[in-house]
This record gives structure tokens, sequence and C-alpha cells, in this order.
């Protein structure tokens, strides 16, 4: 048995360790474009973790910020927003 201690630790953990297993997945797919199509399913799980945040552009780009912070900028995906890492600090939860 897997407990989460011996697990390694969340960057973010508001959204549990199941989408950084997708995100994990996704890393591991060979075609762009399906990689593509998979973050932008992960992303939208991430906006349904959050309860009665309208989904604005900026709540957006905030979800595809983060998703490249649990992937540790290690997916290459077509981006719809121009983020970098320094947006990291921008975006990230204290």
């Amino acid at each position: 048995m897997e407990y989460n201690t011996q697990r390694p630790q969340l960057k973010i953990s508001d959204y549990g360790r199941n989408v950084y297993k997708l995100i994990q997945y996704a890393k591991g797919l060979e075609d762009r474009q399906m990689r593509t199509q998979v973050a932008q399913a992960i992303v939208d799980i991430m906006a349904n973790c959050e309860d009665g945040i309208k989904p604005t552009d900026e709540n957006k780009r905030k979800y595809w910020v983060h998703l490249m912070i649990l992937a540790d900028w290690d997916l290459d995906i077509d981006i719809p927003y121009e983020i970098s890492k320094e947006d990291s600090e921008e975006f990230h939860p204290n």
C-alpha cells in the first residue's frame, strides 16, 4: 500500500493527486495535439475544483500557469495564453 507521506510533495495541493496523475499521463503522450487536448481537459477539471469562481480570462490563464507549475514547465503543448515562468510567482498560491 502506498501512503501519501511516501509520495512526492504536491506543489499546489488545491487540485489533489488525481490532477497530478493526469498531468503525468499527459507528459507521456507522444502526439502534441493529443497532449494539448488532455491539458485542456485538465484545466477544465482544475476550474471545476474551485466552486463559485467565475471563469474569467484571468482565471483561465491562472489555471494554465498552475498546470505548467505542476508539470515542472516540462509539458510541450499549445497554450492559448502567453505565459512564462515569471508568471508562476504571480499566480502561485500562498
